[in-house]
Parts: structure tokens; C-alpha cells; sequence
């Protein structure tokens, strides 16, 4: 090989290089802001772990963090007998995954995790989430398995007596949504107000780039 065709094989493989070292570059640079054009999720700077744990299904079926590998789950918690968080947010989250379908995107497992356990049997349960989408997972269990799991994701909530009476109380819970990455750990927040198109948005970008 003559010495000026090496040369221009030399200089194409370094230009060729260094085109690879700046997508590359800039990639990491869209990666790494990508949290700036987030509307309303917060990401959190490392996933966490979610404490084991096993409760059942509104299918009565057992159900563990084995449950929630292999696809994006957002959890919510809330209870039946809710007049207006629960309702709002369900609708938000059915809207969600209707505008994630139109733009070909998979949309995240729903789940909703009653925070009264008292009350919220796997029947009762059943027909209120699959009201919203059939696909939807309502799940129920002992009172301190999910006060395990809720105290793990920081999720709080209070019983409010309203009458005398063991059935007449109310429960005052947060309203975030939590988005469990397929590793099975939460990976970022969703805040009120929910806005399904905003969600959509932010879920699309967060499993673009994570």
C-alpha cells in the first residue's frame, strides 16, 4: 500500500473515530438532561429497593416483586371508599394508558394498593379497578404488610374517625404516583395534579432514557 493511500485511510479512521466519541458524547449529554424536560414526574437520583412483599391480588392470586420484573408498574395507593383522590387518579391513570396506546408506546402496569385492608376485599376490590381498565391490578392484605410496604416508598396515610362506629371512618392518604422500574425499584414520583397527557409524556421519556 502506497504511503498517501495509508495516510488517507489513517485520516478517515480517526475522523471516523471521533464521530463515534461525539454521538457518543452527546448521547451521554441527552441521557443525562433528559429530567429537565420532565413535567411533573421527579426522578430520583438512584433507583431504591422495594422491601419484600407478598399481598394478593384482585384476582385472589398471590403477588411479590417478582410481580413487578420485566415491565414498568406504577403503583398507587389508595381504598374504594375514596371520594375524590382515588377516583381523579384512577381516571388520570385509564386516560394515560389510552394516550401511551395511540402513540405505540406500552403502557405501564397499574397497580392500586388498598389502604384499607379492612374494608377492601378481593371482590370489592376487583370490580372498583377493573371499572377503570381490566388490565388494572388492585391488591389487599394484611393491615401491616402494606404499612411495611407504604413506610418503604414513603407513602403516608391516617384513619379519620367521622362517626362512632367501626365502618364509619375515612382515610387521608397522598396522591403521589410511583413508578417501579422492570428492576422492580422505584425510579421516580409522579405528583398532584395528575394530568394524563403530561404523565404519558413523562413516562415515554423516562423509559426512553433509562
Amino acid at each position: 500500500m502506497n504511503k498517501p493511500l495509508r495516510a488517507v485511510i489513517s485520516i478517515v479512521v480517526i475522523l471516523a473515530i471521533g464521530f463515534g466519541a461525539y454521538s457518543s458524547y452527546q448521547r451521554q449529554q441527552v441521557r443525562r438532561n433528559y429530567p429537565k424536560q420532565l413535567i411533573t414526574a421527579t426522578v430520583l437520583p438512584e433507583a431504591r429497593q422495594l422491601t419484600n412483599f407478598n399481598l394478593t391480588d384482585n384476582k385472589n392470586q398471590s403477588y411479590t416483586n417478582q410481580n413487578l420484573i420485566g415491565h414498568w408498574s406504577m403503583i398507587f395507593f389508595g381504598f374504594t371508599n375514596c371520594g375524590y383522590i382515588c377516583p381523579t387518579t384512577m381516571a388520570a391513570l385509564k386516560n394515560m394508558t389510552v394516550i401511551l396506546q395511540q402513540r405505540n408506546i406500552k403502557a405501564p402496569q397499574v397497580i392500586m394498593i388498598s389502604v384499607d385492608p379492612q374494608r377492601d376485599t378481593v371482590n370489592r376490590l376487583n370490580i372498583y379497578v377493573s371499572g377503570y381498565n381490566p388490565n388494572f391490578v388492585g391488591l389487599t392484605g394484611l393491615q401491616e404488610k402494606i404499612d411495611l410496604l407504604a413506610k418503604n416508598l414513603n407513602v403516608l396515610y391516617i384513619k379519620t374517625q367521622i362517626k362512632n362506629g367501626d365502618e364509619n371512618y375515612n382515610i387521608d392518604h397522598s396522591g403521589a404516583i410511583l413508578l417501579i422500574n422492570p428492576a422492580g425499584k422505584l425510579s421516580a414520583i409522579f405528583s398532584m395534579p395528575h394530568n394524563p397527557n403530561e404523565m404519558a409524556h413523562d413516562f415515554a421519556l423516562i423509559q426512553k432514557y433509562s
